[in-house]
Order: C-alpha cells, then sequence, then structure tokens
C-alpha cells in the first residue's frame, strides 16, 4: 500500500450509503488540517476508519471548491487556501468534514510546514484532498463563498471567462446613449451595431431603448419612435415624430428600435408633459403603429384629443382605480382629460380617462367615447377593463360612451359621476359586468337609433349601479327612433336610485327578456316600460325600500312577470292602489309567483295591490301574496267596490275584484284569469255595468256569461267551499 492515501471513515461510508439510497448528496462544507501530534518529519499517523477528528487538529476552515477530476470521474476533489498570515506548525494530515460536523474522509499527508507571515516568510498555500467514491452523486459542495479565498488558477479561469464575455460585448459593439439627440448625432452609424438609449429625451429614463442601424431602411419610413432618420434634425417632439426638416428625404439610412412591445413612451410621452404636447404624441403613436398595439404604462398622461386613424389598439398596463372620493383616478394607466376615438376598428383595454373634479374643476366632457367620424359605420370594438370619470352628476356629458358600431364587446367597464354612466349603442351587443356609480340621470343606456345602431341582438350580463341618490334610474333600455329587439339583460343590481330599469321608447319594443334583479332603496317606479313594447318577459325580481310603484307597465302587448319580491318603503302611496301597474294598452298578460308585501321585516304585513288599468285579452294571475284590481276603457280607477250588488251584504277585501265600470263594445268578450283563495270573503268578483254580454272564463270548468247589468261572484264561505252567486246591478 502507498505511504500517504485517503479513505472514508466508517462514519463516511454510511452516510454516502444513505446518501445514494434517498438521492439527498452529502453536503461536505469544511477541510481541516493537523500535524498528528508529530515533529518535522516524525509524527506521520495512519488514517483509521474508525476515526471521528484527526489526531491533532491545527486549523479548520470551509473549502474553496469542491470538484469531480476531470480525468476520472469517481475522484473528488478538495482544494483550500491556507493564507500567508496563517501557520507556524507542520501538516500532516486532512480531514473532511460534513455540514453536521462528522468527518467523511481522513488522509495522511507528506510532511510540509506551514510558515506565518511574522516568522519572516510568509506564503499563500493550496492544499487539496482527492477522495475516490463510488458515485458522486452522493458528494456535494456547501460552502460559504464570504470566508474563501480563491487559488490562482480559479482566478486566472473566472478572468478568462469574463475576457470572453468582454470580447463578445466588444464585438456587439453596444454604445450607450443618453437619448435620441444623442442618436441622430452620431457621425457614421455602424451596420448591426446596438445602440442602448438610457431615454428618450436626454433628461429622461423613460422611452428608451435598444436600436440598431440599417442602412437600407428607407428614411421616408421614419416615425420618430420605432424608425429614427438621423438626417431629421432633433426638435419640438411632435414635429420631430412627424419628420419636419428631413435633409435626405429619398435616402436611407435609418436607426431601428429593438421591442416587441412598443409603448407611447416610445415616442416622446411622459407624466407631467403639457396636454397639447402628450395628445399629439399619443396620436401619433396610435397613427404610426398602424393598428398593431399600442401599449401604456401605469401613469398619468394628459391627453385632449380626436383618434382619427382607421384602427386603434390601446392595451394599459393596468387598469386603474376609482379614487375614495371620486374626484380622481389612480394606481394605473391613466389618460388625464377627455378621449374620443373615431376609428372603425377599435381594441382598447386596461385604460382609465380621468375628467373628475380635481383635475377639471369647472369644465365638463365626455371622458371616454367611441364614435366613428360618420353615423353608424363602425364595424367592431373591443373593450375591455375601462373606467370613465366625468366631473359632477350634473353634468350632461357621459363617462363612457360606445356608438355605432356594427358588433361591441364591451367587459368590465366603469362609468363614474356624469349625467349618463355608461352608454352603448350598437347593432350586436355583448357586454358584461358593467358598473356605473352616482350619474345625474341613467346609470346604463342600451340604446336603438338611426345614428348608431338598430340594436337588433343585445346580451347584457351583469349590471351593477350605485346611485348614491344622484340617479333617475339605474339601466335605460331605448327604442329612440329604431326599433329594439332581441334583448337579454341578467343580473341588474341597483341601489339607492330612483329606479331599476326602464324599457322606453318612441317605436317598437319587441323580444326583450330581462332576469335576476335586484333593487334596494329606489325612490321612484322601480321597474317601468313606457312606449310600446310588443314582448318583454320579466323574472326573478327582488325589490326592497320601494317609493313608487314595484312594476309599471304602460303598453305591452304579450307580458310575463314571473317571481316578484316587492316591499313597499315607508309612506309609499302606491301600495294599496297599484303597486303594481299595468296599463290600458296592454294584452296579455302572465304573472306567476307574485309577493307583494309592505314590511318584509313583519310576517303580518299586508298585501300589495295589482291593477289593471283595462282588463282584456287573455290573463293569467298566478298564485302569490296580493290583491288585484282592474277596470275597464275609458280609465276610471276604482280599488274597492263602491257600490255593493243588489241584495248583497257587506264582506271583507277581495282577493280578485275586476270592475269592468265602463265598457262600451258589444258582443262578447272574454276574460282568462286564475286566483288564490282568501280565508274568507270574495274570491272573485265581476261587474259587468254597461255593454255587450261578457264571458268569464277559466274560473270554473265551461264559460259563464254575464249579461249587461249583471254580476256574477265567487264567494268563499267560512266551511272552504267556493260558491256562486250572480243577479242584476
Amino acid at each position: 500500500m502507498a505511504d500517504y492515501y485517503v479513505i472514508p471513515t466508517n462514519i463516511g461510508e454510511a452516510k454516502m450509503a444513505n446518501a445514494l439510497a434517498l438521492g439527498t448528496p452529502l453536503a461536505i462544507t469544511e477541510l481541516a488540517l493537523g500535524d498528528g501530534e508529530g515533529s518535522g518529519a516524525r509524527g506521520t499517523p495512519i488514517p483509521n476508519p474508525e476515526a471521528v477528528a484527526l489526531v491533532s487538529e491545527r486549523r479548520r476552515a470551509p473549502l474553496n471548491s469542491f470538484s469531480v477530476d476531470p480525468d476520472n470521474a469517481n475522484v473528488l476533489i478538495a482544494e483550500q487556501v491556507i493564507p500567508e498570515t496563517v501557520g507556524g506548525w507542520w501538516i500532516r494530515e486532512m480531514g473532511l468534514y460534513d455540514q453536521d460536523g462528522d468527518m467523511i474522509f481522513v488522509c495522511n499527508t507528506p510532511p510540509t510546514y506551514k510558515p506565518q507571515l511574522s516568522e519572516g516568510s510568509g506564503r499563500t498555500q493550496v492544499v487539496r484532498m482527492a477522495s475516490i467514491v463510488s458515485d458522486t452523486a452522493a458528494v456535494t459542495l456547501k460552502v460559504d463563498p464570504s470566508v474563501v479565498l480563491a487559488t490562482r488558477k480559479y482566478v486566472q479561469e473566472v478572468l478568462s471567462i469574463h475576457a470572453q464575455e468582454f470580447e463578445s460585448r466588444l464585438n456587439q459593439r453596444t454604445i450607450y446613449l443618453r437619448g435620441v439627440a444623442d442618436l441622430i448625432g452620431i457621425a457614421a452609424p455602424v451596420e448591426g451595431a446596438h445602440y442602448d438609449l438610457t431615454g428618450y429625451r436626454l433628461d429622461s429614463d423613460t422611452g428608451g431603448g435598444r436600436f440598431y442601424w440599417d442602412s437600407s431602411r428607407l428614411k421616408s419610413d421614419h416615425d420618430g419612435g420605432t424608425v429614427i432618420s438621423n438626417t431629421v434634425p432633433w426638435q419640438y417632439i411632435p414635429d420631430f415624430l412627424k419628420g419636419v426638416g428631413e435633409t435626405n428625404p429619398a435616402g436611407s439610412g435609418c436607426f431601428i428600435r429593438l421591442s416587441k412591445k412598443v409603448t407611447i413612451e416610445d415616442f416622446g410621452a411622459f407624466e407631467g408633459q403639457t396636454v397639447s404636447v402628450s395628445t399629439a404624441i399619443i396620436n401619433h403613436a396610435i397613427e404610426a403603429s398602424h393598428g398593431r398595439p399600442v401599449y401604456v404604462p401605469a401613469r398619468r398622461y394628459k391627453y385632449n384629443g380626436v383618434i382619427s386613424s382607421a384602427v386603434t389598439t390601446l392595451i394599459g398596463e393596468r387598469m386603474p382605480n376609482v379614487g375614495n372620493s371620486r374626484s380622481s383616478l389612480e394606481n394605473g394607466s391613466i389618460f388625464e382629460g377627455t378621449f374620443l376615438s373615431r376609428s372603425i376598428k377599435v381594441h382598447i383595454e386596461n385604460l382609465g380617462v380621468d375628467h373628475g373634479s380635481a383635475a377639471f374643476p369647472t369644465d365638463a366632457g365626455d371622458a371616454f367615447k367611441v364614435s366613428p367620424a360618420t353615423a353608424n359605420t363602425g364595424k367592431a370594438v373591443n373593450v375591455e377593463n375601462i373606467v370613465g370619470l366625468g366631473r359632477a352628476p350634473e353634468d350632461q356629458y357621459h363617462a363612457v360612451l360606445i356608438e355605432g358600431y356594427a358588433n361591441i364587446k364591451a367587459r368590465n367597464i366603469i362609468g363614474v359621476r356624469t349625467y349618463y354612466g355608461a352608454v352603448i349603442k350598437g347593432v350586436r351587443v355583448n357586454a358584461s359586468n358593467i358598473t356605473t356609480i352616482e350619474n345625474g340621470l341613467y346609470g346604463g343606456i342600451i340604446k336603438a337609433d338611426t345614428a348608431s345602431g338598430d340594436s337588433s341582438d343585445i346580451v347584457l350580463k351583469g349590471f351593477i349601479h350605485d346611485g348614491m341618490g344622484a340617479s333617475g334610474l339605474g339601466l335605460q333600455i331605448e327604442s329612440s327612433d329604431d326599433d329594439i329587439r332581441r334583448i337579454n339583460v341578467s343580473g341588474i343590481n341597483v341601489r339607492d336610485s330612483g329606479g331599476v330599469y326602464r324599457v322606453a321608447g318612441n317605436v317598437l319594443a319587441g323580444d326583450i327578456v330581462i332576469s335576476d334583479v335586484v333593487g334596494s332603496n329606489i325612490s321612484g317606479d322601480a321597474i317601468r316600460q313606457t312606449g310600446l313594447a310588443y314582448s318583454l318577459s320579466t323574472s326573478n325580481i327582488a325589490l326592497t325600500q320601494i317609493g313608487g310603484r314595484a312594476i309599471n307597465m304602460a303598453d305591452v302587448r304579450h307580458l310575463s312577470i314571473n317571481g316578484v319580491i316587492a316591499a313597499a318603503a315607508d309612506g309609499n302611496t302606491t301600495f294599496a292602489t297599484d303597486f303594481i301597474l299595468i296599463g290600458a294598452s296592454s294584452r296579455r298578460t302572465n304573472l306567476l309567483g307574485i309577493n307583494l308585501n309592505s314590511d318584509y321585516s313583519s310576517a303580518n304585513g299586508s298585501a300589495g295591490m295589482i291593477k289593471y288599468d283595462n282588463l282584456r285579452g287573455q290573463n293569467i294571475i298566478g298564485e302569490g301574496f296580493y290583491k288585484l284590481t282592474g277596470v275597464g276603457a275609458p280609465v276610471t280607477e276604482v280599488t274597492t267596490i263602491s257600490t255593493e250588488p243588489a241584495g248583497t251584504t257587506s264582506h271583507p277585501t277581495y282577493k280578485v275584484a275586476i270592475i269592468n265600470a265602463n265598457y262600451t263594445s258589444t258582443g262578447p268578450k272574454q276574460f282568462n284569469l286564475t286566483a288564490e283563495n282568501t280565508p274568507d270573503g270574495h274570491l272573485i268578483a265581476f261587474h259587468n255595468n254597461t255593454g255587450g254580454t261578457q264571458v268569464v272564463d277559466g274560473i270554473v270548468g265551461g264559460g259563464i256569461s254575464v249579461p249587461a247589468g249583471t254580476y256574477v261572484e265567487f264567494i268563499m264561505t267560512s266551511e272552504g267551499f267556493v260558491k256562486m252567486r250572480a243577479g242584476a246591478l
């Protein structure tokens, strides 16, 4: 056997075997040196596998390196540098220790004296220990680089690597510049070189980036942001962007920006810039991008202009928030002023337009508006995560207005503090998650008119309006001078407002379905219809603290109301007379699951009244908690029976009282009615004061003729039976 060798200790063998079995490397951390308790060449110890420590340890310190021998894959080389200030003893033994402090390998060495500087002969010394293992994956190095020294060889290798990297950088010829003015001042640009700008302007750190020189690029392509001609003089930024003063317009040679994302700052925009310069830069950036995305960093930029390019694509970094006072927008990509795009194709995301009172204490205007230059010629709009903030609820402007497009997709839109919150007018509209806050007249509007689209296919999922006491109405669905049809609205939630929603118009509104409606603290009529609606279905309605009528339908030819729970506010004057009002022109109605309460908190609250101004056509009234009354045309409002039929005695409240007081037409008229029983009193009373014979159908089997001047009543007895009584009026 050789005189000097390395062996694993018993502890070391066990730990390496365990490391291989578990797949967790053993972490070697330190190398210890000892003198073996000898002097001179004497005292060299023999490595012992049972050893747990050196015979006479002199120094223990972290390793500088621990690597696999490049010539033998099963040999691990541990290396340690001993500084010149350490020494004064012999080295005859070495041991490798793991992070637990256990000695893993031990060896003896030829005696070597390590002097220290104070002895008059100091030197830095490197010691190495080569260990043979069956699998080097079982052992790894764990080192604290802050307490180790480097060998000359290691330093030379590292310097060589850095030299190669430096040479590579030199080959790329990267030149660092302050801004565009320095860039165009380069006398002889180098083909393929990289030019890194700190900022767009010399005194800025925004809008910089990397450019390269392309001698073949036409100078006529200059846009001042992504393509820069070095023969356009540096000047007022909007003029520089346009290439004003180009001295070689027919030539070639430009700097090209190396970037996949182009921002408005790449064209010279910055926070705090004057509104005229900022507006001109943003418009130019959109124009120069030819429909490709232009990104807006999460900062505030002044803007008050019109975008006239055919296509607008703006992508903000982050959707801003509405401040607590609702006077400004915060923390996002913000245009301060008014924004109007006339493009026929529009795609905008994550952008807020702040026309709030903090920046505009006196001037009012539309905040975010998308409307083509020629009426009803827009092709497509896709807007997402948009906030529009106005100055005050009484300002007759829009927080968000999108109109005149054949196809509109709007998602997560917020309109705050203007007369109109969020208004959408188009042919095919797919909208979701619309929120409006503190709007003077309407929170949201879906509208059809000849200038902005016939609104023939509309889907709105999710509408929230917080009137904060300032709004006249949550949502308006309106046919102005063009039909509005095929409308599907779901998920309406309105509070502290004058009304929840209204279907209104001067022309036909049809095929309208509105579901899942919640309204609270409503000062006027919660749900209302005016004008003419051909087909309207509304369902799943919950209303509380209603100051006016729960539902007021003026003229719906085919009306379905299904699932209503409504409670009146204190002092409501319509609750006992016409809490639900069906207008004189309505024809066929289907009312199911109606529950009208005076007080939600009390189980003994009275029932509200459903009133038909003119009960005509075929009508169904299903089970629920309510009272019902109806009159004929011309309208003479009768809420109770003032004159009892001859020979009858006074009786309690009618469950259904249909009083056809002044119907003058001749010939039979049919009414299909269903109603739920009441504990005592009249179930249904039908009075035919004038006119021809009427037919009451659908109450009991077969029809019942009621000649003019007669009456028919159905009475619930105390025993629970229903009996019919008829006679002359």
